[in-house]
């Protein structure tokens, strides 16, 4: 087994061999990869089964200045016009900034050739088969953390806005949770009033908020509406966002509110609207 590292940035493709806008869309989306200015010395040397880790450069709005995959080769096609692999691609558990590689680089734990990433005009290079199985190391270990300082301080920054709810919105008023909720519908971080008197259910995430939290802040909306009959908002609090789940932003319910909001707390526990 060889190991590769490709990169792909946000710019434009024009290829017409894929549907992608975007270079990073090729792999990533159709587990496609495509050089028309292929190096011998390095396409000559892929192969089926072979191993390769998709650096997406900072233009890449998704996963920026990161590893954030990982793929096996299925095939390669090689001619006078282009080299073609096609990948299976797997996403990264957490994806592995750039920062975090040149410090694995230089603890020696990294090879130098992954010091390619970043670099402007690099594609495609060999790395040691070392390199794959420590990026996959890395995420899983870094994941594992996660979750592990996850709960620690979702509780310490719930336990803050409890304090302060204000600090979310003004006007803001805690409510008994039990007062509004049916019976199994799960419990939610917080929920309030805002100004107005319209409910306001509160998901909290620690680092980054997924599909998992905008479930969760749906199906509590869902369930305080079937509780009270009276207008509820929905607010996901996250240190930063999965960009699929932003494009909740635009749905309104069927009283018109906006289906959910989007509110990024800061370091020193500020909220700010995303």
């Amino acid at each position: 087994m060889t190991a590769f590292l490709i990169q792909v940035s946000g710019e434009e493709t024009g290829h017409e061999e894929t549907h992608s806008d975007y270079f990073w869309e090729e792999p990533i989306k159709e587990g496609i990869y495509i050089n028309h200015h292929w190096k011998k010395d390095i396409w000559e040397k892929v192969k089926q089964e072979d191993k390769v880790l998709i650096y997406c450069t900072g233009s890449v709005e998704p996963y920026p200045k990161q590893i954030s995959h990982v793929a096996e080769v299925t095939s390669v096609e090689r001619n006078e016009q282009k080299a073609v692999m096609r990948l299976i691609i797997t996403k990264l558990s957490t994806g592995i900034p750039l920062q975090l590689i040149e410090e694995e680089i230089e603890s020696g734990k990294l090879s130098e050739a992954m010091s390619k990433c970043g670099t402007q005009g690099f594609n495609i290079g060999i790395i040691e088969n070392s390199d794959f199985d420590w990026i996959v190391e890395l995420s899983t270990k870094i994941e594992n953390a996660h979750e592990i300082a996850q709960a620690e301080t979702e509780t310490k920054i719930q336990e803050i806005l409890e304090s302060n709810v204000e600090v979310i919105e003004k006007g803001f008023q805690l409510v008994n949770k039990d007062s509004v909720l049916p019976p199994n519908s799960g419990i939610p971080d917080l929920i309030c009033k805002d100004k107005i008197g319209n409910f306001v259910v509160i998901e909290l995430k620690a680092g980054e908020a997924s599909y998992h939290a905008l479930g969760q802040a749906i199906s509590y909306k869902g369930a305080i509406k079937k509780r009270t009959g009276g207008l509820v908002r929905a607010i996901v609090i996250g240190y930063s966002f999965d960009p699929k789940i932003l494009f909740a932003k635009v749905l309104k319910d069927s009283d018109g509110l906006q289906l959910v909001e989007f509110k990024r707390y800061g370091l020193k526990a500020e909220i700010l609207d995303n």
